[in-house]
């Protein structure tokens, strides 16, 4: 099952580690796993971060949702990340609009592209390599 809670309220279930699967939103999430927080986009402003950060280091499993792209076309997968990250290699999957992807420690997998998408096209659309997933496989590759 699942449970969905307002950003207030989200890290309230983390302190004890009970949580077993978190899923912040993200922008951006680099290809090895770190999560950077939001920036609000103003110069000198502070990036928010608050409950993303308990669930980056309290859940057993972290998984981030957020859309592929920003409003300008660039990946939100990244190879390093240029904002205050929120967590270090602690992402194994990312779900966006256009494709499923795992973060292993080959690099990023990607699995369940959206219908009619072509995995050279998701890459290219991605901006950094992407490992094709096996076929069949349900599980996170390692």
């Amino acid at each position: 099952g699942a449970a969905h809670c307002p950003p207030g309220r989200s890290g309230a279930g983390v302190p004890g580690r009970p949580l077993v699967r978190g899923g912040p939103g993200a922008c951006p999430a680099s290809g090895t796993g770190d999560l950077a927080t939001s920036h609000p986009g103003v110069p000198g402003a502070v990036p928010a971060g608050g409950g993303a950060m308990d669930l980056a280091i309290g859940a057993r499993h972290v998984f981030v949702m957020m859309e592929h792209q920003t409003r300008e076309g660039q990946s939100k997968i990244v190879e390093h990340c240029t904002y205050p990250l929120t967590g270090i290699g602690c992402v194994e999957r990312i779900y966006t609009d256009l494709a499923t992807l795992d973060v292993v420690e080959r690099g990023v997998v990607a699995r369940d592209l959206v219908e009619g998408l072509a995995f050279d096209e998701l890459e290219r659309l991605t901006g950094i390599p992407l490992l094709r997933a096996d076929p069949g496989s349900t599980k996170v590759a390692a």
